[in-house]
């Protein structure tokens, strides 16, 4: 699809691939373990969304696609790419789109390599986690240590360069040169981009269940920060960018997709559960894939109103202050911060008037500093940004 005469507005679409071998431990994402059987639906259920959508993107220009899960992976990489190709053929996709898929170690074997060069895809997100074979194990992934730095040495040698590999900090039982051998060994692989998350212990995940069972003990928070700083340091050594909290990357590699949604850019999910940001109003997809398939199934598209499609089941207009608070927290998250000027253009106000107290306090207590073009989180508000943030919800 062709638009050229028209100015286009940048939009970021997200297909959310529910399936997975075994779902982790840890995960309390929309995600499904033993429902393969559904791949073939699933699939059509996508293609349906897409072409439904497509009306209402005439007026975008497509800027970045990410395929998340669940694991992608466990999709043939063909049917990945007929979703591209559909993008291609029905939307304004840029010609230098970033389009990324998540994929886990273990299914790299089961993807013919000649069918993902020739996908489209250009980036690659591999959850590794750890490169110590217990803490895999502790984790339920499917996989050793031995065996992920194999696979993404696979995926380097057959000209895949932009790889984003995932890894996590503050494990259960975790120690710091546990940590700092996962860390060295992923920087000898030398990726593109970089994502280091501290485990989060969430409600309802079987992780939560053996914590509170007494079987595991709870993740060190002081150890957890060590490991933070640490990662700081030695990733700056080796030439990354720190340019988002939890991101580095080496140079022209930052993460177009997920700096759309740091940036409050509007972004369109497609499939099960998968959650929009499409003309200020924020909603996602009914949640369970098997009643996302069927309400695909029984649909006709309503193009006029695009957001009342049945496939909706949740969603409302953001207030002007949620969207003032919002830019302020993913605007803190990056390292540069809240650009004021760009802030001033997109809202129309000044945050340094209307969070002229918050942002006092913070820089008295040594959290925020702020000069003539930004407001951003000092070394210190960095480490404690969850204290920071609380102040604008």
């Amino acid at each position: 699809m062709s638009n050229k005469c028209k100015s286009l507005s940048p939009i970021s679409l997200y297909i959310h691939i529910p399936f997975c071998k075994k779902k982790c431990n840890f995960c309390d994402f929309n995600a499904y373990e033993g429902i393969d059987d559904m791949i073939d639906d699933y699939e059509q259920a996508i293609i349906k969304e897409l072409n439904m959508w497509a009306p209402t993107l005439e007026n975008n220009e497509v800027v970045s696609i990410f395929i998340g899960g669940g694991t992608p992976s466990r999709m043939p990489v063909t049917k990945l790419k007929n979703f591209i190709n559909i993008i291609n053929e029905s939307t304004n996709l840029n010609k230098s789109a970033e389009i990324t898929a998540e994929i886990n170690p273990d299914d790299i074997p089961d993807w013919d390599i000649k069918d993902l060069q020739d996908s489209g895809i250009n980036r690659l997100s591999i959850g590794i986690q750890s490169l110590i074979d217990t803490e895999l194990d502790l984790l339920d992934r499917q996989y050793t240590a031995s065996f992920a730095l194999k696979q993404i040495k696979l995926l380097q040698n057959y000209g895949f360069k932009n790889i984003n590999i995932d890894l996590m900090y503050g494990l259960v039982n975790h120690s710091m040169d546990n940590w700092k051998h996962t860390l060295n060994k992923t920087i000898e692989l030398d990726p593109a981009h970089l994502s280091c998350y501290a485990l989060g212990v969430e409600e309802g995940t079987l992780l939560n269940y053996r914590i509170e069972q007494g079987e595991l003990s709870p993740p060190d928070d002081d150890l957890a920060a060590e490991q933070y700083e640490y990662t700081i340091k030695k990733l700056k050594d080796a030439d990354f960018i720190h340019y988002e909290i939890s991101n580095w990357s080496k140079k022209g590699f930052q993460s177009i997709h997920n700096s759309a949604y740091w940036d409050m850019s509007e972004y369109l999910g497609i499939g099960a559960g998968a959650h929009s940001f499409l003309s200020n109003k924020r909603f996602s997809n009914v949640k369970n894939p098997k009643e996302y398939i069927s309400t695909l199934q029984e649909m006709k598209a309503d193009v006029n109103n695009a957001i009342k499609m049945k496939q909706v089941v949740d969603g409302d207009f953001v207030s002007n202050k949620d969207l003032l608070n919002d830019s302020m927290i993913f605007g803190l998250r990056m390292i540069e911060g809240i650009d004021i000027k760009k802030f001033k253009i997109q809202h129309n106000k000044d945050p340094r008037i209307i969070y002229k107290n918050i942002i006092e306090k913070n820089k008295l207590n040594g959290l925020l500093i702020e000069d003539e073009s930004h407001i951003k989180l000092t070394k210190k508000g960095i480490l404690l940004s969850n204290e920071v943030f609380q102040n604008f919800i």
